[in-house]
């Protein structure tokens, strides 16, 4: 898969951010909490801190926001590949399951000269992609390329069964790192910095993996 698709992967999680990160005020604001709350709406579907900074109104909003980045980063993960509806509705569910697994902290943060924040987040890669490919490829070896969406579907169905498999049995995590996570002022409002939204995206799951796939 090429680069450019997985940018374009990333720029869905900053697109939807910015359309609900946007909302908090600057009286009273604390960065750290801010943060968090739209991580755990856009990664894991729990809007508790959400709702209890007013971003938020119910848990079904912020749900529906849950709901929009899954079905736009499954749209994007599969753009110019011909799959059935059935296996691409399979990737929505594997998709929801693997980023309630993400693991991220976030920690502390420090108020800037210009009323902007930087927050540390604490994060661990996950190791789906690679080891689900590594898995893949012998039985890949056998599927016939003379019909192209055939093929696509052949690949993307081995891929789902390892990426299953993984998530439900051996889920494994790098190392520890840390990022700075910038939260900006736009219009008298918070918000997150897109660019960080895709360096946390592309360190909290092995996006590399799949960039090395034709």
């Amino acid at each position: 898969m090429e680069k450019k698709r997985i940018t374009g992967l990333f720029l869905v999680f900053a697109l939807v951010l910015g359309l609900f990160g946007g909302c908090a005020k600057l009286p009273e604001f604390d960065a750290s909490k801010y943060l968090e709350s739209q991580l755990n709406v856009c990664f894991k579907n729990d809007s508790t801190k959400s709702e209890e900074l007013g971003i938020h109104s119910t848990k079904e909003e912020a749900e529906a926001d849950f709901n929009r980045t899954v079905n736009q980063f499954t749209d994007s993960f599969f753009i110019g590949v011909s799959i059935s509806d059935k296996l691409k509705q399979r990737y929505r569910e594997i998709f929801a399951d693997l980023f309630s697994k993400v693991d991220y902290t976030v920690k502390d943060n420090q108020k800037l000269n210009d009323n902007s924040y930087i927050v540390t987040v604490e994060y661990k890669q996950m190791k789906v992609l690679k080891p689900a490919i590594k898995k893949m490829r012998k039985k890949l070896s056998k599927v016939s390329t003379t019909n192209l969406e055939l093929y696509q579907e052949s690949f993307f169905t081995l891929m789902a069964d390892r990426m299953e498999k993984v998530l439900s049995k051996d889920l494994k995590f790098g190392t520890p790192e840390v990022m700075v996570f910038h939260v900006e002022i736009k219009d008298y409002k918070y918000t997150l910095n897109q660019e960080d939204v895709m360096t946390l995206m592309n360190g909290l799951i092995d996006f590399d993996a799949v960039e090395a796939v034709g």
